[in-house]
């Protein structure tokens, strides 16, 4: 009779072990991607998330079934982090990229067909480089212009300790522009 309430006892506790776990659908490095929230996640086969730099990042769409039958698993999970490279950054290394092999044309073959056309496109790109510098530097102009209407505006209100934080506010902002120069003027004028 223990026997057969040792073996009963016994049964019940692996089976409500197994009751818990999912049947698992790893892949080969001992992982898989759970429905509901689309993170990838390892079962303990003896992989680690080192082993994998790059995750979906958007969650897998599933039927409300599927999600319903899958089971939390009684065996500690560990997240993966997602990686999303930023576009901007990842354009812009690929334009280094083009013009050192630009440049390395000019320099090995600048006097075939393909050396000429390289140096006209550094050229191109070193006139659009300019426009662009000179486009920053007058937008950063009128942003500072604008801020030192405000500082006049404010003194002409008799609104002096106001114009005085605007105006080394202009400074800490926009401190090479004609507009910075005439509030660092007017600065002196309100401290006497």
């Amino acid at each position: 009779m223990k026997k057969l309430l040792s073996w009963i006892f016994i049964c019940l506790i692996v089976s409500v072990n197994f009751s818990f776990a999912h049947s698992g659908r790893t892949d080969s490095k001992g992982g898989h991607y759970n429905r509901r929230t689309g993170e990838y996640h390892f079962h303990g086969r003896g992989s680690s998330p080192s082993t994998l730099r790059l995750v979906r990042t958007e969650p897998r769409t599933t039927s409300p079934s599927i999600a319903r039958t899958t089971a939390r698993s009684s065996v500690s999970t560990k997240k993966v982090e997602v990686i999303k490279p930023d576009p901007e950054k990842l354009a812009q290394e690929k334009l280094d990229r083009a013009l050192t092999l630009l440049r390395e044309t000019v320099s090995d073959y600048g006097s075939t067909k393909a050396g000429e056309k390289a140096k006209r496109l550094l050229e191109v790109d070193h006139q659009v480089s300019q426009e662009q510098q000179a486009f920053e530097h007058d937008l950063e102009e009128k942003k500072a212009q604008e801020a030192l209407d405000v500082v006049k505006w404010l003194m002409d209100k008799n609104m002096n300790s106001s114009a005085e934080k605007r105006i080394q506010d202009l400074i800490n902002e926009h401190p090479n522009t004609r507009a910075a120069t005439e509030a660092k003027e007017m600065l002196e004028k309100l401290k006497e």
